[in-house]
C-alpha cells in the first residue's frame, strides 16, 4: 500500500510539472544572468526545463510560469489597479500598481505606475496626432487565471502589436519587465539596447 502511495505521488508530481511546462516560444526568461541552475531558478519560482534539440539560440532554460503576474483589484474608466500576486525574484513589486490609458488624436497613450513615481523631464510633443490608422486597448485574463494581461491592436487590421498574455509582468522600483508576443520578426528601434542596425535581430516570437 505504502509503495502503490509513493508511485501514484510521483504519478501527481509529475503531471503538475508537465502542465507547467512552456512551448520554448513562449518562454520568458527568469535568469537572465549567468550561472543558472535548477535549484536556483525553482528558488525563484520559476520552472526549469532544459531546451529541446533544435529550439532557437538563446531559449531560457528557467523561464516564468505563463500565469504569473498581477490581478486587478479595481477597475474605472481607462484604468486599472492591480494587485502583485506572484514573486518577482529581483524586487518586492509594487502593488498597488496603476494602469491608465487614453487617446490624444490618434496616439494611443498607456502609463503603468504610480504618480509618485520620478517621471523623466522629457519634452513630448502634445498636440493630438492624425492619421489614417487608430490603436484600440483591450485588458484580459492570462488562460483561465485571473493573472491580468493586455493587447494593443491596430484596428484596421486586428494585428496585436502588443499582447502581454506571454505573462511573466514584473514592475519593482529597480526591475521593470512587461513581455509580449511579436507580430513579426521585422523590429526596428525597439528596446533598451544598442544595435549596430536598425533592425533588431529576433529569434523567437515574443520579447521581454
Amino acid at each position: 500500500m505504502t509503495i502503490q502511495k509513493g508511485v501514484y505521488l510521483l504519478f501527481v508530481l509529475f503531471q503538475v510539472l508537465n502542465c507547467q511546462t512552456v512551448d520554448v516560444s513562449k518562454r520568458v526568461d527568469c535568469y537572465p544572468e549567468p550561472g543558472a541552475s535548477q535549484d536556483s531558478c525553482q528558488s525563484r519560482g520559476c520552472i526549469w526545463t532544459e531546451a529541446p534539440s533544435g529550439s532557437p539560440v538563446g531559449t531560457p532554460w528557467c523561464y516564468y510560469p505563463t500565469k504569473s503576474g498581477f490581478t486587478v483589484q479595481s477597475s474605472g474608466t481607462n484604468s486599472f489597479v492591480l494587485a502583485a500576486k506572484t514573486k518577482n525574484p529581483f524586487g518586492d513589486n509594487i502593488s498597488p500598481l496603476n494602469v491608465k490609458y487614453s487617446t490624444n488624436g490618434a496616439t494611443l497613450l498607456l502609463t503603468i505606475g504610480n504618480d509618485d513615481r520620478y517621471v523623466p523631464p522629457v519634452n513630448i510633443p502634445k498636440k493630438p496626432s492624425t492619421s489614417t490608422e487608430s490603436l484600440k486597448f483591450t485588458s484580459g485574463n492570462i488562460g483561465s487565471s485571473d493573472i491580468f494581461s493586455f493587447k494593443v491592436t491596430r484596428a484596421s487590421t486586428g494585428i496585436a502589436l502588443w499582447d502581454t498574455s506571454i505573462g511573466g509582468m514584473q514592475f519593482a522600483d529597480k526591475f521593470i519587465q512587461i513581455g509580449t508576443y511579436l507580430p513579426t520578426k521585422n523590429i526596428f528601434g525597439f528596446g533598451d539596447h544598442i544595435h549596430k542596425k536598425m533592425k533588431k535581430a529576433i529569434p523567437t516570437t515574443s520579447i521581454s
